[in-house]
């Protein structure tokens, strides 16, 4: 039995949410081993509809246990159990190697234990997706603040249409290849270093481009961007990216901020263009590396109409100048991108590595790979919750999702308390 007190405060707030005492049951509660213990909790049930005229449908009844939620112990389970397991299961390559490496921590649960956990708490903390990861530390003033771009490659399974054949034991489906956006947002200090006392921010979607911005913009309204010391966006040269940031900076009226091409993107770029210039013969094999460098060189201070100038000079009554031009020009467009040196002088970032890395530790190591096909709705769970893990927010988040599980029930808030697992 419980303290009469607390009984008293559980009934005051399960009256709240159209809730009623209904006696003691005996439960079973799965600790963070995977073993249960037996333990008596008051039951609260959903107040009867009242009866209205003609054929009324049989519903189920719904039964809560406050008393369990408040404690922090999540549908009969316990956090530190939950937590365990689906930091596992993100970051194991499967959920079949989950559950062996949870069987030598004496842990034991099933595979399918793991999948429905996983996926049901991904729903429940998405919830409150772009700012349950976050804490205080993101909204002190004078933060420098870089936000970088970019998208990577994963097959998505997609049912297909029609009905199972008799002859087939399962529906068909097909795997085409999708590109996951992510972005990342990392804090410098004064000589253009990682602010390693501030984690990271991780995330990505599955949805198109606007889904993406939509995101982010989710993120950074909890961030104090107007006492910022500066704001920097830092990407490839994907037109999509480019042509919606002033939107998105008008819509969080950001009114100062750098644009900066990933200087070793901005380099390839120009590589190819050089190789174009030997492929036409408007430079020879020899001169290949020379040119290149001085080419480079004026890249980094900005000069894109000097670039400009000479591959017009040296392409003069060439076949293929249209093209080079073309590909110059396409990539090669907003000089104060590539103001490298300058950027570099006021210690700003010139390279997107953060999101690269990020890409190469969200997705590449656990979520593309040979076989593996994903629904969705299930691959987006495991973005957010691998983004969280990884950038080392699983903590803060954590916190965040009892603190805001005990709010819940404070004022009575019925949709935020039967969204949960």
């Amino acid at each position: 039995m419980i303290d009469p007190n607390f009984l008293m405060h559980l009934k005051t707030l399960a009256s709240k949410c159209g809730y009623k005492y209904n006696g003691y049951r005996d439960i079973r509660v799965q600790l963070q081993s995977g073993n249960y213990i037996k333990i008596k909790s008051p039951l609260f049930v959903k107040f009867k509809p009242s009866r209205k005229r003609g054929r009324v449908k049989k519903r189920r009844k719904v039964c809560m246990h406050f008393g369990l939620e408040i404690i922090g112990l999540i549908n009969k389970k316990s956090p530190n159990l939950i937590s365990l397991c689906v930091q596992t299961s993100v970051l194991c390559p499967s959920f079949e190697l989950a559950c062996k490496f949870l069987e030598r921590l004496n842990v034991n649960v099933s595979h399918g234990f793991l999948k429905n956990i996983c996926y049901s708490f991904g729903n429940a903390l998405m919830q409150s997706r772009g700012e349950i990861s976050l804490d205080q530390k993101i909204k002190i003033k004078g933060l420098r603040i870089l936000i970088c771009i970019d998208g990577g490659r994963i097959r998505e399974r997609i049912k297909k249409r029609g009905s199972i054949g008799k002859d087939k034991k399962q529906h068909g489906y097909t795997t085409e290849w999708k590109e996951p956006k992510l972005f990342t947002i990392s804090f410098i200090d004064e000589n253009g270093k990682t602010d390693k006392s501030i984690e990271y921010v991780y995330d990505g979607t599955l949805g198109n481009a606007d889904a993406m911005f939509t995101l982010l913009e989710g993120y950074l309204k909890n961030i104090n961007l107007d006492e910022a010391e500066s704001i920097t966006f830092c990407a490839d040269g994907g037109s999509w990216i480019w042509n919606r940031i002033p939107l998105l900076a008008n819509t969080l009226k950001i009114k100062d901020y750098n644009e900066v091409l990933d200087y070793t993107h901005a380099k390839q770029n120009l590589r190819g263009i050089v190789e174009l210039l030997k492929q036409y013969k408007a430079i020879t094999a020899k001169q290949f590396n020379k040119v290149f460098k001085n080419l480079k060189n004026l890249l980094w201070n900005g000069k894109l109409s000097a670039i400009n100038k000479y591959i017009e000079t040296v392409m003069v009554k060439r076949r293929g100048k249209k093209s080079v031009m073309k590909k110059f020009k396409n990539y090669f467009k907003n000089e104060e991108k590539f103001q490298y040196s300058n950027f570099k002088s006021k210690n700003i970032p010139v390279g997107s590595g953060a999101v690269e890395s990020a890409i190469r530790r969200i997705l590449n190591l656990r979520i593309k790979g040979c076989g593996l096909f994903w629904k969705r709705e299930n691959v987006e769970k495991i973005i957010f919750l691998r983004s969280q893990l990884l950038s080392g927010r699983w903590d803060i988040m954590m916190n965040n999702f009892i603190k805001y599980t005990v709010k819940a029930f404070t004022i009575g808030n019925l949709d935020d308390i039967e969204g949960r697992l």
